[in-house]
């Protein structure tokens, strides 16, 4: 195996080729085309070829890799908004576009320029710069929130030693509370390079999500390359695909019809078995089978492809099998593909796995009755799942957060697409690691949660300019009240498909 995502995966010899400055990239055949941009980033409807920069990239070649192949604008935004080095850095690795009658999907044929780019997110970058008078990492984890993770972790080997001795109160709640709060304070920012400058704390970081919330490898796939660039999109969205059938926006078509009181049903089953799905299935679904059939030489099935959306849909018009998690199976093709996996991110997410697997396992040879096996095999995963989904959907899927975006600003509509609670409260911010105000996070996360609560004033007011106001609840009771109203509704007023034209 190669560095990490820097070996291409066999069978593909083009994307290990090196392009020159200028370099006329027009390819011969489509598979050609294809193979050349898999090798390639676009940002803001330039190409480049950032492999040789990997290496050195500040924020680490993991930063890098998440969208190696495609359409990098959004996340190219995301990360830098302390300076604007980065685009004097980028100028250097563009490669000449391709001259053709069409662009692939999602690219534009005249970049935009820079009086195009958002004037809502420039203001953003601009309050950040005035609020960080350090402008290297004072907007990063500050040394009273690594005290308050300290004293988290303290507690979460309490509750890891009440596992191993079988006592229900520290090995089942504590342990899965303080699972929780390591996740939500440290392993999700890590996720988003935002603990730290240093990619190795960041990378590090994410590891803490195991073994009781969601594995390595999947993670990256589900959360940084899908939800965060495509919020609550039924197409391209991974988070509002999980379930097969629980409806969770108002677009998304089922099998089945509905009820408002069997969509919650449905609705409520997540609670239970969100984390240990993806500590357990996401892995081996979306990490390790595509990574051997790669490393076979097999070609991955058609929903790991760009166009699984239509493929799927003449699945279904032919009454066959089609995936439900349309979204994870395309991202998860493109980042196998560019060899994302290969290397020491492979190892990371298969030792993330093992541990999983070895948290199940252990308490079936640990105690006498099955009982007891049971609950402290999956308990813990039942209280961190409770947390995890009551956190992250409450915010997401409600009425106002899944409207048309009227702008077509991306940064816009990411502040729209949440509900937040409890905005300028420090206990709200802790016990969800910043998720009451999703908000803020979807245009800035980069910067560390442990700021969010004082930044909240100051960055609604610039929503305000710009008229895009997150919805708002002083409590999350009366949020999660609106929240399961929406999910009754989805249910109540839907009836299924026909596929009989």
């Amino acid at each position: 195996m190669g560095r990490g995502g820097q070996k291409a995966a066999p069978g593909n010899p083009l994307t290990s080729r090196r392009w020159s400055k200028g370099e006329d990239l027009r390819p011969h055949t489509p598979q050609e085309y294809d193979d050349d941009l898999n090798n390639l980033w676009v940002v803001h409807g330039r190409r480049y070829d950032l492999a040789p920069f990997r290496d050195v990239h500040p924020g680490g070649a993991t930063a890098l890799d998440l969208c190696r192949g495609s359409d990098a604008t959004r996340l190219f935004e995301q990360f830098h908004v302390m300076n604007d080095k980065h685009r004097k850095a980028l100028k250097k690795y563009e490669v000449r576009e391709y001259k053709r009658s069409e662009s692939p999907p999602g690219v534009e044929d005249t970049p935009p320029k820079d009086s195009e780019r958002s004037a809502f997110h420039e203001d953003l970058k601009a309050m950040l710069r005035r609020h960080f008078p350090d402008l290297y990492d004072g907007h990063k984890c500050t040394y009273q929130h690594a005290a308050c993770l300290g004293a988290t972790f303290a507690a979460y080997g309490v509750g890891w030693v009440g596992w191993w001795r079988g006592e229900v109160l520290t090995g089942v709640f504590l342990l899965g509370l303080c699972a929780w709060l390591i996740m939500a304070n440290l392993a999700h920012d890590g996720s988003h390079h935002a603990v730290s400058r240093k990619a190795w704390i960041n990378e590090i970081s994410l590891l803490t999500s195991s073994p009781l919330l969601y594995s390595y490898g999947s993670w990256y796939q589900q959360h940084c390359a899908s939800h965060h660039l495509e919020t609550n999109d039924p197409d391209l969205d991974v988070d509002v695909q999980h379930h097969p059938f629980a409806r969770w926006e108002r677009s998304m078509w089922k099998d089945h019809n509905l009820t408002g009181w069997i969509n919650l049903l449905w609705h409520f089953t997540a609670f239970l078995v969100s984390t240990a799905n993806m500590s357990l299935t996401h892995p081996w679904k979306f990490v390790f089978v595509p990574w051997v059939r790669r490393h076979l030489g097999l070609e991955l099935p058609p929903f790991f492809g760009a166009d699984n959306v239509e493929w799927a849909a003449k699945q279904k018009k032919a009454n066959k099998h089609a995936p439900h998690e349309l979204a994870f199976f395309r991202v998860s093709g493109r980042m196998h593909r560019t060899g994302f996996f290969d290397g020491w991110r492979g190892l990371l997410s298969v030792l993330g796995f093992v541990m999983s697997v070895a948290f199940v396992t252990v308490p079936f040879f640990r105690f006498d009755t099955i009982g007891r096996k049971l609950l402290f095999a999956l308990g813990p995963y039942v209280v961190t799942s409770a947390f995890f989904f009551t956190v992250t959907q409450i915010s997401h899927v409600q009425a106002e957060c899944q409207r048309p975006d009227p702008t077509k600003d991306f940064f816009q509509h990411q502040a729209r697409t949440s509900l937040d609670y409890g905005c300028t409260s420090e206990f709200w911010r802790f016990a969800t690691g910043g998720l009451n105000v999703q908000s803020i996070h979807h245009v800035m996360p980069v910067v560390n949660s442990c700021h969010y609560a004082k930044l909240y004033p100051e960055f609604y007011a610039l929503c305000e300019k710009y008229d895009c106001a997150p919805a708002t609840e002083p409590h999350i009771l009366s949020a999660g009240y609106r929240h399961l109203k929406h999910v009754y509704d989805l249910g109540e007023l839907y009836r299924g498909p026909d596929y009989s034209d």
